[in-house]
């Protein structure tokens, strides 16, 4: 009875440890490319004992070093992320304000130093897009500017502004589609497969252009003064070319709804 018994809880160690070595492979795999962690931060869920023992002794040290937070949950599975996310609610917000006030404090300071390496308004915002400039694009996340393109007899043009598409339409013109800015940047228009994240980062990538997108809130004073001073649309841009500031249509801080 007492063999049978020890050799049960060793066959559950042994169970118990494959299964941890099995994820701290699979977390390397995911997050760990070109030798570095690829991600910003990583919450730990669940049983206590798994959990520390995880963190502990079977993560890569690239991945342990990435790990912000820790949480018990009760569940396994769907249930158990979505416990884990409301468990987390608090932290992250803290995270991402921090974040968010250190980004916004660098873009303002670019603009108190006098720096041509950044962008403001929608246009030439993302006129520098189009030039593959931006390193950081600036959006808020509340912004109510879409993307409207239009058929015209010349051809196609867009329009980026916070007016309803009816009020450029003009003899001879056809709305062919009108979308939120930040729903086109991620590609909600054209990806079919919402559970396909590959499919999201190929558009994605097309149409960032190497720039990454950070969503801003209005919840620090400096979010505020982004949201309401510079109309929430923004970018540090990697370098700045001459025909980003020469060309007046771009001056979209008095004329926003001219196509760039």
């Amino acid at each position: 009875m007492v063999r049978a018994l020890v050799g049960s809880t060793g066959r559950g160690f042994n169970t118990r440890a494959l299964y941890l070595k099995k994820v701290a492979e699979l977390a390397t795999q995911v997050f760990v490319e070109h030798d570095r962690c690829i991600v910003n931060g990583i919450i730990l869920a669940g049983a206590a004992e798994l959990k520390e023992h995880l963190q502990k002794h079977m993560f890569d040290v690239r991945v342990r070093e990435k790990l912000l937070h820790t949480v018990d949950i009760s569940y396994g599975g769907l249930a158990g992320f979505h416990q884990a996310i409301s468990l987390c609610e608090e932290f992250l917000g803290s995270i991402r304000y921090v974040e968010e006030s250190r980004l916004l404090s660098r873009y303002f300071d670019e603009i108190a130093s006098g720096s041509d390496r950044i962008a403001y308004g929608t246009n030439v915002t993302l006129h520098a897009l189009e030039l593959s400039c931006v390193d950081t694009l600036l959006v808020w996340e509340d912004s109510k500017i879409f993307r409207h393109t239009f058929i015209t007899p010349e051809g196609e043009c867009i329009k980026f502004s916070s007016e309803p598409a009816s009020n450029f339409l003009k003899s001879g013109w056809n709305l062919e589609s009108s979308i939120p800015l930040v729903d086109w940047l991620v590609g909600l228009d054209c990806c079919d497969d919402f559970e396909d994240p590959e499919q999201f980062a190929r558009v994605m990538e097309a149409r960032l252009k190497g720039a990454t997108l950070e969503l801003v809130s209005d919840g620090s004073s400096l979010g505020k003064q982004f949201a309401l001073g510079f109309g929430g649309r923004g970018a540090l841009l990697r370098y700045a070319p001459p025909e980003l500031f020469d060309d007046p249509e771009l001056d979209d801080q008095e004329n926003e709804d001219e196509p760039f």
